[in-house]
């Protein structure tokens, strides 16, 4: 959501792109993330969750093999790679065959057309069934903003 300081509006580059692909869901150029974004979690955030996961555990229960700690770090970049795929396929013409597939693309699919407030995961339902953003679709109601992520006034 934007904020509001000293009279200007702010807005996180994040939540202006997400704004954009809910206003142009089928715009297969900004389904995934831009380079810079994508940059700064390949090369600075996955490092840095590995680096400081890799201190906690040594400082608990001593040293940590390089090994692992790049195994943690491939385990990240395929993590994000995953959820970049899953993303753009659901977001094309192509029909999900497994019921676990289809499950996460009908779910992206009533969050960007019925009601953004749900269905916010993209890979799994996990997040969503412990938040309780996962109700039956039949339950919500359809929000005039899915599309357009209209934030209102800002705060």
């Amino acid at each position: 959501m934007p904020s509001e300081l000293r009279g200007r509006r702010y807005e996180l580059p994040t939540t202006r792109d997400h704004r954009y692909h809910h206003r142009h869901p089928n715009n297969l150029m900004t389904l995934l993330l831009d380079p810079q974004e994508l940059g700064e979690l390949l090369l600075i955030a996955i490092p840095v969750v590995v680096g400081i996961g890799g201190l906690v555990v040594s400082l608990i229960f001593g040293g940590v093999p390089l090994g692992v700690l790049v195994s943690a770090a491939i385990t990240g970049y395929v993590l994000v790679g995953v959820y970049e795929w899953t993303h753009f396929l659901i977001h094309t013409a192509y029909v999900p065959r497994s019921r676990y597939y289809r499950g996460v693309w009908r779910n992206h699919r009533l969050h960007h057309f019925k009601n953004e407030h749900y269905w916010h995961g993209i890979t799994n339902d996990l997040s969503d069934r412990v938040l309780g953003t996962n109700p039956d679709q039949r339950e919500v109601p359809r929000s005039e903003t899915a599309r357009t992520l209209d934030p209102g006034p800002a705060t």
